[in-house]
């Protein structure tokens, strides 16, 4: 933390270093009483991309601001807002969703203080965010490993459990049906059935279900959505592309946003009733009125819309901000609790089968 006045300052609570899924608490003392200024915020993510916020606040009477009690007058967001100036942070670059590749590393997120006539900056900080907690352990995945390429991470505690979204989805449903030791599945905005690419997993092979472009609805704005490009997995012609989540002795969970654009909630609602059909309530459903596809941590930056290459377009990922703030805020919550219930008493010994 530091400051380029010595009355001004800026301090984070509890602590200027966190975990990328904790709150801080921004609070400005020594400014005059009632005083105008601006907060801003900032950050760069893997990528270079460069995400920012700002917002007008005017200080109470002992010439201090507390964004847990002092509403925001105008900017990226208004009112009371304790994390307005972390989620609300939007790209440089339009159409940017925030990049972190290297979890080794911490996002630093700067935040400022300007006098709200002259623009002088009156006081700074940073906020560190990291990703890694104490006993993880990131196992590089390469060819040694046969066809698989990625990272592997191994948090401390028992059981083995997935947390998937989007494509991931379907990949995440095909591991807990195939594969023996995952105690529990956490999906996401995803589909049912196998999408894109065939699915191989010993001598059994599952067919994709291929969009179809036509379904695109191209927007007034230019940009396109693609919510109804997948077909209906659950009719004649496409069900031998759904996944036998029925074989799984995994809990799951299925969180739904309403307003997603990329993918059909009905897809969760399918995923259940196929469960309930073999006599299994080995699951839950959440859903979300007014949320879009990505549900993701809470407080960063949303991700209302992408560049699709392979569309050459920009795509829409659906939801209001707010409704989707609050939505994430739920969702991690739901989703910490449903691993640390259903993990902590699996058997770690047993070993899953690649």
């Amino acid at each position: 933390m530091g400051s380029r006045s010595q009355q001004v300052r800026v301090r984070l609570l509890p602590s200027p270093c966190c975990f990328f899924d904790e709150p801080v608490y921004v609070q400005v003392d020594g400014l005059s009483p009632y005083q105008k200024v601006e907060l801003r915020s900032n950050l760069r993510d893997d990528k270079g991309v460069i995400f920012r916020a700002s917002s007008v606040y005017k200080a109470d009477a002992t010439g201090q601001v507390d964004l847990c009690r002092s509403p925001s007058l105008g900017g990226s967001y208004t009112g009371v807002e304790p994390m307005g100036l972390f989620w609300a942070m939007a790209p440089e670059t339009p159409h940017s969703k925030m990049l972190k590749n290297n979890v080794l590393s911490s996002i630093m997120v700067n935040i400022d203080v300007l006098h709200g006539d002259t623009g002088e900056l009156l006081a700074t900080a940073t906020n560190e965010r990291r990703f890694m907690t104490e006993g993880a352990r990131r196992i590089l995945l390469g060819l040694k490993e046969g066809r698989i390429q990625g990272v592997l991470f191994l948090p401390p505690g028992p059981g083995i459990g997935i947390l998937s979204i989007s494509k991931s989805g379907d990949l995440a449903l095909s591991m807990a049906s195939f594969l023996s030791g995952i105690s529990a599945t956490a999906w996401i905005n995803g589909s049912n059935a196998n999408i894109m690419t065939p699915l191989h997993y010993k001598d059994i092979i599952i067919p994709p279900l291929m969009p179809i472009l036509e379904n695109i609805t191209l927007l007034p704005s230019g940009h396109v959505d693609v919510r109804d490009t997948i077909p209906d997995p659950d009719t004649e012609g496409n069900r031998g592309s759904l996944i036998p989540i029925e074989h799984s002795s995994s809990r799951f969970l299925f969180a739904v946003s309403e307003d997603d654009r990329n993918w059909n909630s009905l897809f969760a609602q399918q995923a259940a009733a196929r469960l309930r059909h073999h006599g299994k309530e080995n699951f839950e459903v959440v859903t979300y009125p007014r949320a879009g596809h990505f549900l993701e941590v809470p407080y960063m930056p949303n991700c209302p819309s992408r560049f699709h290459a392979a569309l050459g377009k920009v795509m829409v990922f659906g939801g209001e901000v707010k409704a989707h703030l609050e939505a994430q805020r739920d969702l991690w919550r739901r989703v910490q609790e449903f691993f640390r219930k259903h993990l902590k008493d699996s058997n770690t010994g047993q070993k899953a089968r690649l």
